[in-house]
């Protein structure tokens, strides 16, 4: 018996209606994004999360020395319990995403921050000119040095506030978007440019769930710096809510 494309697309469409309100990427999408574990590494990172007493969307490990690099963690199935295997020696940020919410421990530069406000406002224009399918870029946290040749980073988020749509197979998914990334700055002279960024956690969002275009974000030292060499490192128990720090 032949099933008509109708038939097959109607289906398709019922089942994505009845999607939760937030979704992730597709697995497709993830496996491209993120690192993978490496085999001959054996160290490794596990840890929990007392607060906030609700599920983790996603955790990511950065690598300092290779921030380009982001590895996923397997969470458990409370949402609360995480693991990172078959990571290299180094030492590594982590970043934990809510629906709402993002906790983040990312050294964005070596060197104690001399951006200037001229630097501040230069680079947050060159933000807002970026990527204009993305409707809101929200800088939460930018340092750097200041001066010619210089680097900088940014945490920002990226939103699209207007319905997207995308076929990823014979679904169409449509909604507005939301992502993390960092992004890589450069002083080339005449003004910053962005060098490269390092797209995170992209999803989709419907419009029962506009409020989490622009999520809330709060840095914590006691996600940042993490060092892994041979071994698994276990972390105590962390309650990101308690958590008043500055890089």
């Amino acid at each position: 018996m032949k099933i008509q494309a109708s038939t097959i697309l109607s289906i398709a469409l019922t089942i994505f209606q009845s999607a939760p309100i937030l979704f992730a990427t597709t697995e497709i999408e993830q496996h491209r994004l993120y690192t993978p574990p490496a085999p001959q590494a054996s160290g490794g990172i596990s840890g929990s999360i007392a607060a906030p007493q609700k599920n983790a969307r996603q955790i990511l490990a950065i690598p300092r020395t290779q921030q380009h690099k982001a590895y996923r963690a397997q969470l458990g199935p409370d949402g609360k319990t995480f693991s990172f295997r078959g990571l290299p020696m180094d030492h590594y940020d982590l970043i934990v995403f809510y629906d709402d919410h993002v906790y983040e421990g990312i050294r964005l530069s070596r060197e104690n921050n001399s951006l200037t406000s001229k630097d501040e406002s230069q680079i947050s224009t060159i933000i807002e000119k970026s990527e204009p399918f993305f409707t809101i870029k929200e800088i939460h946290r930018l340092a750097g040095q200041t001066g010619r040749g210089s680097d900088a980073m940014g945490f920002v988020t990226f939103a699209r506030d207007r319905k997207a749509e995308m076929y990823d197979g014979p679904v169409i998914r449509s909604g507005m978007r939301r992502t993390h990334k960092l992004v890589f700055l450069r002083q080339v002279g005449p003004g910053w440019q962005i060098a490269r960024t390092r797209d995170l956690y992209p999803i989709w969002i419907e419009q029962d769930a506009k409020h989490n275009l622009r999520p809330r974000h709060t840095y914590s030292a006691k996600l940042a710096g993490i060092r892994v060499t041979t071994q698994m490192r276990t972390l105590d128990s962390l309650d990101l809510i308690e958590t008043n720090d500055e890089e």
